[in-house]
């Protein structure tokens, strides 16, 4: 027994009515000498006749839960390391018929010790009162394949708390400016923001607390062949392609705006918490792009946190390391940095582990998941609100002018446009896509431009012709046969 044990026995000593005091104290004196190795007598005189009711109760529960179960074997299991075991088992982990149980301590009355209500073991579909092992119940002998996992108690809700309106018009007015500083840096995605507050400029933060594996946004601006490739801060190279995305529009024809807030997110090669990765386009034609490049997080990122990523493994074609660019030097300070985000935003959903799906989409040939990707900038916007971001009009500036120009940049020795080319050529103009830039200039030229779509569309209806006719001849050769033969 403990301590405390000892100290209780001791102060309930009944000596024998025979004897006299000196023995009860001698018997006394041999219990409190125990500590110091002194043996304790045995004997008539040195029996406790009762304990009380909290020692006797804790005990009576030891023993309880100390019996041994039987193995698998049928023979008293072992106890070790907090677990019992089959008694044939060795020091290797070899031998035995390999039972293992780590029974939750329970009693017959419900309660455990130190007065914790436990529940009794459910039975498995043998019949046997199921083991507790590594969080789950299983069956005792190892018969049937029954397990089961107790879920955990509901959580009840904290109670609403009551605040001023002062407070509740304060709390209100700062998310109203923490949207308005943020928006008048680059536009506010529904999970990020740009802020001054970086410790090395404007940087990306994170709008919402962000999952692993978690779209963040799209890393866009205009698409431009490598050759044309100036110089710049922020141009990342598409994988396995030879186009690179100029994210500060410093080789584009026109001065296009920054609407994608990823361009913001700076530079970390020993932690990074995101990382760019190249979605498939599967749906697009052949006048769309084949790709997006897009933000998602490696790791959780809490709310208000920075975002950044290696520019380094995103093919990064900027010089990192110079002191013109936004990137930062070689520190981890910015992850402890938590400024106020705007306000969440409802909607969209967050996009999980997309790229997987699109690959195992084009291995099993099939149609991926549906998912409600972000639309990109200005997406299917009218003329009037492209013209907001600078796209609109007719004349000097406007949308044909525009148009030339960004023609005339991407022209070699005047020679015209592949279908690939005006994919890129639409990432210059926000709001218009591959399709309506092509039949734009076709108008304005006066040319006649072939739709890749109509002409395949057109093939497949020759050969469906073809397959028809041949067939109807074949028919009319066998009913002649048949003719003849007659």
């Amino acid at each position: 027994p403990g301590p405390q044990l000892l100290s209780a026995a001791s102060a309930l000593l009944t000596p024998d009515p025979s004897s006299s005091p000196s023995d009860s104290f001698k018997a006394t004196a041999a219990v409190g000498d125990s500590y110091k190795g002194a043996a304790i007598g045995i004997g008539r005189n040195y029996q406790v006749s009762f304990l009380p009711e909290p020692i006797a109760s804790s005990l009576s529960r030891k023993l309880l839960d100390e019996t041994p179960p039987l193995c698998r074997c049928e023979l008293p299991a072992v106890r070790r390391l907090g677990r019992w075991w089959c008694p044939s088992l060795d020091d290797d982990g070899d031998g035995g018929c390999g039972y293992e149980l780590e029974r939750r301590r329970w009693t017959a009355d419900g309660e455990g010790a130190g007065g914790e209500a436990l529940t009794v073991p459910p039975l498995c579909q043998c019949g046997r009162m199921g083991s507790w092992s590594r969080g789950f119940y299983w069956c005792d002998a190892g018969v049937c394949d029954w397990t089961h996992r107790p879920k955990p108690p509901p959580t009840a809700p904290a109670p609403p708390s009551l605040q001023h309106h002062a407070q509740i018009a304060q709390e209100h007015a700062r998310d109203v400016a923490a949207y308005l500083t943020a928006s008048a840096y680059a536009p506010v995605g529904p999970f990020c923001f740009v802020s001054p507050l970086s410790d090395h400029g404007l940087g990306l933060f994170a709008r919402t607390t962000l999952k692993v594996g978690q779209l963040i946004c799209e890393y866009g601006g205009p698409h431009i062949p490598e050759r044309l490739y100036m110089g710049g801060d922020r141009v990342v190279r598409v994988p396995g392609t030879s186009i690179v995305i100029d994210g500060a529009s410093a080789n584009s024809p026109l001065p296009c705006p920054l609407l994608f807030p990823a361009v913001f997110a700076n530079h970390s090669s020993s932690h990074p918490n995101a990382r760019l990765e190249a979605w498939p386009v599967l749906d697009g034609g052949p006048l769309d792009r084949s790709q997006r490049m897009m933000l998602v997080a490696i790791e959780t990122i809490e709310a208000g946190a920075e975002v950044r990523f290696d520019l380094e493994e995103a093919q990064a074609v900027s010089d990192v390391t110079s002191p013109t660019t936004t990137t930062p030097l070689e520190s981890d300070s910015w992850r402890s940095l938590r400024i106020r985000p705007p306000p969440p935003s409802t909607e969209p959903e967050p996009v999980l582990n997309r790229l997987a799906e699109l690959e195992e989409a084009i291995v099993l040939k099939r149609e991926p998941p549906p998912c409600s990707l972000p639309p990109l900038p200005l997406e299917g916007a009218t003329l009037g609100e492209a013209a907001g971001a600078g796209v609109g009009g007719i004349g000097v500036g406007g949308w044909d002018d525009q148009l030339n120009k960004v023609v005339s940049f991407f022209s070699v020795d005047g020679a015209e446009l592949s279908d690939a080319a005006w994919s890129l050529v639409a990432t210059h103009l926000p709001g218009r896509s591959g399709r309506e830039c092509r039949d734009r200039y076709a108008v304005l030229s006066g040319k006649a431009i072939a739709d890749p779509e109509n002409a395949r569309a057109a093939r497949l209806a020759q050969r469906a012709a073809l397959k028809r006719s041949e067939g109807q001849q074949g028919e009319g050769q066998q009913g002649e046969g048949q003719q003849g033969e007659g």
